[in-house]
């Protein structure tokens, strides 16, 4: 080789020019050195079934019938194959060039393509989010700022001893993951009549006369009225309701029925069938929406579904919506392909999360031929009213909020053709 430019000019410039490697096949990626090509020919043939090391020994009088008989059996090889019309091929021999790789990369390349723009990490939204679950952070997650988080560290460093430095674990920076434990301390209501007793006693021993003492409030706050600081206390509503239906059992055997007769139409309070189905983790938003609205059709027709709104405005419901959201759960961003994780009564505890929902179950419905209101607040009023007005045929309104009764009773016309309530299917 060292030689080949004098002894063997033509072939050292094919070698030069590249034409170094042996084609077995005019595909791509299919050049190989001749190294390899002895390999995959003249030593798979030797070590394979009817070669040396199988049976005929490696003898000097074998090695040279082999290999002198080996142009003879290729001809032979050659000429059964025209006659039979058969071609001897290998597999493809570059991975990436096969039809199975070829779908594989294009499956992969779609999957990648349809998680990007259902979680588009350039959107206009400025919030840091996770862009797969959709996870919205809190306002003191900082992990995006770690280099300033880091510096703040080292400055405290600065200074002080090796055994004088702690690491606080409040320094560190704080991930999606992150969740606070400080505990706001609750409004503590002062108990009325210990705080009577002393002013009683107090009134007695000092110059405070009783009348005085019992012109101040003994709480904070109205203690029969608010449960904790700027929240009221929660009605006791299946008990008024267990009242109205044994004052109606006694005027009449009809107001309260173990079954109703076949309804025509059917009005749905969406907050209830909202918190009816069970979620299943890993399916999409879209397919949690298609869940409600196959629901529907199912056990009700194409009824009328009248949801409550969560705007940004004031509501007769903050008082509620605040209690709910005590424990404060993580905002998220999604769409109709995004897949749910976490817990379904998390998501729903925020205001924002219910109201994407309630969108996406709006428009599968919609596709159902349902009929479908959304309030802009509280919609039992809206809910009662869609009820009423359908009441020239047989109407079952599907609730379990004790207003939705109340309201009914008040609103129901007496010449309607039959209007039902009942709570959802079990």
């Amino acid at each position: 080789m060292c030689q080949l430019e004098a002894r063997h000019p033509d072939v050292y410039d094919k070698f030069s020019r590249g034409f170094h490697v042996i084609r077995r096949s005019n595909q791509c990626w299919a050049g190989l050195s001749s190294d390899l090509v002895i390999e995959q020919t003249l030593m798979r043939s030797l070590k394979s079934s009817g070669g040396l090391t199988h049976g005929s020994g490696m003898t000097e009088e074998m090695r040279a019938l082999w290999t002198m008989s080996i142009p003879i059996t290729s001809e032979y090889n050659n000429a059964m194959q025209e006659f039979n019309d058969l071609t001897y091929t290998t597999s493809e021999q570059h991975r990436e060039s096969t039809e199975a790789r070829m779908k594989r990369n294009h499956s992969d390349l779609e999957k990648i393509k349809e998680k990007l723009s259902t979680c588009m990490p350039f959107s206009p939204d400025p919030s840091l989010r996770n862009i797969i679950t959709g996870l919205v952070a809190k306002e003191d997650v900082n992990v995006h700022e770690y280099e300033t988080v880091g510096n703040e560290i080292i400055e405290k460093m600065v200074g002080k001893t090796v055994l004088g430095i702690s690491f606080k674990r409040k320094d560190r920076a704080k991930t999606l993951a992150h969740e606070s434990t400080i505990k706001f301390a609750q409004g503590r209501t002062i108990d009325p009549a210990l705080l009577f007793q002393r002013f009683l006693v107090l009134s007695k021993t000092r110059d405070l006369s009783l009348e005085d003492v019992m012109s101040y409030e003994l709480s904070p706050f109205p203690t029969a009225l608010f449960e904790a600081k700027e929240i009221f206390r929660k009605a006791d509503k299946p008990q008024l309701a267990h009242a109205v239906a044994e004052y109606s059992s006694k005027k009449s055997k009809e107001a309260v029925m173990d079954s109703i007769p076949l309804t025509e139409h059917y009005v749905l309070d969406g907050g209830s069938l909202v918190h009816r189905l069970p979620w299943k983790k890993g399916d999409s938003y879209g397919a949690i929406a298609r869940m409600y609205a196959d629901f529907t059709i199912r056990h009700y027709g194409k009824a009328t579904v009248v949801f409550d709104g969560f705007s940004e405005g004031p509501s007769i419901k903050d008082n509620t919506h605040q209690r709910r959201e005590q424990n404060t759960r993580p905002i998220i961003s999604f769409n109709a392909k995004t897949e749910f994780v976490g817990r379904k009564d998390d998501f729903l505890s925020r205001s924002c999360n219910k109201q994407g929902l309630i969108d996406l179950v709006t428009e599968e419905l919609q596709k159902k031929g349902c009929t479908v209101i959304n309030a802009l607040g509280d919609a039992d009023m809206n809910i009662v009213k869609a009820a009423v007005k359908a009441s020239h045929q047989l109407t079952t309104l599907i609730g379990e909020d004790t207003d939705l009764l109340i309201l009914l009773l008040y609103y129901a016309e007496a010449n309607n053709r039959g209007l039902y309530f009942r709570s959802s299917v079990r």
